[in-house]
């Protein structure tokens, strides 16, 4: 099953699934952080703006069942920067959107911030 964005309320409602471009380009630019091209990274800032837009989450494919991974479009209030903070749990540790989480919200363990984009 594919990545999809659902809507925050009602909880869990469909929105739509992301394409595999979309969803490479996610995994790329905001999980291993690894060198994207500059569509990658138009394709992760607008999936990212139609979030904040519509009110919805990402839902991670990684972690089946009731509970998965999810994802939201946070704000930096100091930079205007978007970018991906995970709630309810982690990820599976092989997907790409994994970090462990500290007990800060914005940031990681090692204290580097969360899936800037």
């Amino acid at each position: 099953m594919p990545m999809i964005l659902v809507k925050k309320n009602p909880r869990g409602k469909v929105i739509r699934e992301l394409s595999s471009e979309e969803e490479t380009a996610v995994k790329t630019v905001c999980g291993l952080k690894r060198p994207a091209t500059m569509a990658q990274h138009n394709l992760a800032n607008d999936l990212l703006r139609e979030m904040r837009e519509y009110d919805a989450w990402l839902q991670c494919d990684c972690i089946p069942g009731d509970s998965p991974a999810m994802n939201f479009a946070a704000l930096k209030n100091n930079t205007g920067t978007l970018y991906l903070s995970s709630f309810n749990h982690e990820h599976a540790p092989e997907c790409p959107m994994y970090r462990q989480l500290s007990g800060n919200e914005e940031e990681t363990s090692f204290g580097a911030s969360r899936h800037p984009v």
